[in-house]
């Protein structure tokens, strides 16, 4: 199985991040099921596009998503994981995300994809790994599988568990589904 793992808000605090600059004392929390992170922070202009390379090659890594992302390395197999990020209409934040996956995980360095279109990588041996409902569904759709990262801004905003345990149980769950050829 081929595993596209989203980077913004599934390995990198790009959210928090964006909060820690522009929060007026809120935090990615404040969402509460929702992506309108301009509405969130009071703001008039997209804040996504507010950014150049340094804010993407910069921002640190979600906590503990290095943890399942190390499992998901063990239990698929590295050879099988691409990086998958949809760059925002700031030019500079594809370069940055590159930055930031030479820096932070350089095998994957040659093993990425930048698209807004992600269902586009669908298939029955794919899995995306990913934050965004819509997404999420849009790969559902077009034939592949996919794994919801409960985050603040999702429809799983409410889940108060563990996030490492729950993506852990996900990902060996969808392996031995894998094996199964289900």
């Amino acid at each position: 199985m081929k595993f596209f793992v989203d980077l913004d808000g599934v390995l990198v605090d790009t959210v928090g991040e964006m909060f820690r600059r522009f929060g007026r004392g809120k935090t990615p929390r404040d969402l509460k099921g929702s992506y309108d992170t301009r509405t969130a922070l009071g703001l008039t202009c997209d804040p996504w596009s507010q950014f150049g390379g340094k804010f993407w090659s910069e921002a640190p890594w979600m906590e503990g998503s290095h943890d399942w992302f190390r499992h998901l390395a063990g239990a698929g197999g590295s050879e099988n994981i691409y990086l998958c990020s949809s760059p925002t209409h700031e030019p500079d934040s594809a370069a940055g995300k590159l930055r930031w996956i030479q820096q932070h995980l350089p095998y994957y360095a040659r093993r990425y994809v930048l698209t807004p279109c992600k269902e586009l990588l669908a298939g029955p041996d794919c899995m995306l790994i990913d934050d965004c409902d819509d997404v999420v569904d849009a790969f559902v759709r077009a034939g592949g599988r996919a794994i919801l990262v409960p985050r603040p801004w999702n429809s799983l905003h409410a889940f108060d568990g563990d996030v490492v345990a729950y993506m852990i149980e996900r990902i060996d769950s969808a392996k031995v589904q894998a094996l199964k050829g289900a």
